[in-house]
């Protein structure tokens, strides 16, 4: 059984109150959505901040979670300065930010550069994501969003995280290359920790290589835990 949904405020999910933006925190989100589906425990897949959500969800809610697969999450205060992007996608950027709307040009640069092979990405996916984002954006667009913000709070909840991890890494990932992987390894002393490297893969591998990226998850679950 697979249980997947969208953050507020992303894809088909609706804005953030005011007064739920000051007192829910994001590992809520599936807490809560768990205890209203009944079910009592969860193997965490999350890739990018969706790792982050997963992470904090175990190390504030251990009694859901069986194991952690974290996929291209940071580990560490996410910087940009290092990031060498195409002219077209730097375009791309400052256009989106003029308008203050990302249209489909926007998404096929962002979602070519965050591949391994930007040839994987078909363009009904390409087109999908810039659909889900055509919406006027929500004051706490990224509220519920799970970060790493500076680092100090995410580390000490990395240490309480006990569950069997398995990392699947994009190696070739401008934003997060495979030392990021090592370094989330290091923050996690008190889990045993299991890391595979897709050396052709980009920022996302489920979206880049899905048949490969649940094989990955099948042969961790079945098998090596």
């Amino acid at each position: 059984r697979i249980i997947r949904f969208d953050i507020p405020s992303w894809g088909l999910s609706g804005d953030v109150p005011e007064n739920v933006a000051q007192t829910l925190k994001p590992s809520d989100i599936p807490a809560r959505l768990l205890a209203q589906l009944g079910v009592d425990k969860v193997d965490c897949v999350g890739v990018s901040s969706g790792g982050t959500m997963c992470l904090y969800l175990a190390a504030e809610h251990p009694e859901l979670v069986n194991r952690l697969i974290l996929s291209n999450m940071p580990s560490d205060p996410v910087k940009t300065d290092h990031l060498v992007q195409p002219e077209s996608f730097i375009k791309a950027q400052e256009d989106s930010n003029k308008r203050g709307y990302r249209d489909l040009f926007f998404w096929n640069e962002f979602l070519s550069y965050f591949a391994g092979d930007p040839a994987r990405i078909s363009e009904k996916t390409r087109e999908e994501y810039y659909d889900f984002n055509r919406r006027t954006p929500d004051k706490h667009i990224i509220t519920m969003v799970a970060q790493i913000g500076d680092g100090v709070k995410a580390r000490v909840l990395m240490q309480q995280v006990t569950h069997p991890t398995l990392l699947i890494w994009g190696a070739r990932d401008h934003l997060l290359p495979p030392i990021a992987a090592e370094n989330l390894a290091n923050y996690l002393p008190n889990a045993p920790v299991s890391r595979v490297f897709m050396p052709d893969v980009g920022h996302y591998p489920p979206l880049e290589s899905p048949d490969r990226f649940a094989g990955l998850i099948d042969a961790y679950v079945q098998q090596a835990t």
